[in-house]
């Protein structure tokens, strides 16, 4: 009987929540450290940060691009437009990009997706901009 249970409620657990158990599989992660970030806060992670968002437009609809805590020194003006619908993703209070001195970049801008049935959106979750006191930086829509 406790057997059963047990695969009851694992199986219930699956169904109830299907993209805790995808996104520890099958989804296509993309981690920035893999692209040479190093997100010690002074270590100008620009070229990586670039890379890694390159691979992520790139990328099938629905990917992954994950940062893992650490504070990220880049240039907002030298970042590609954002365009692919999915997930952008760091640790809550502890994954922050922060703006170069001297740089005066705004920061992501989020361009024209092309939107697939199953991927309408793009989720960006805790993730940290520090724009070095400047108003203005955060996540940019270009009016057209």
């Amino acid at each position: 009987m406790r057997r059963w249970t047990h695969g009851f409620i694992g199986l219930l657990f699956v169904l109830l929540f299907p993209t805790i158990v995808v996104a520890q599989g099958s989804v296509n992660n993309i981690n920035v450290k893999d692209y040479g970030a190093t997100g010690d806060g002074s270590t100008d992670d620009t070229t990586a940060v670039i890379a890694w968002l390159n691979a992520y437009n790139a990328a099938p609809q629905g990917t992954v691009a994950f940062a893992p805590a650490g504070t990220y020194s880049i240039r907002f003006s030298s970042l590609p437009t954002i365009r692919n619908p999915g997930r952008i993703e760091g640790v809550a209070g502890s994954t922050i990009f922060k703006n170069r001195v001297g740089d005066t970049g705004n920061g992501f801008v989020i361009g024209e997706m092309a939107f697939n049935p199953g991927y309408q959106s793009l989720f960006i979750g805790h993730l940290t901009l520090k724009g070095n006191g400047l108003d203005g930086h955060g996540f940019f829509t270009p009016v057209t």
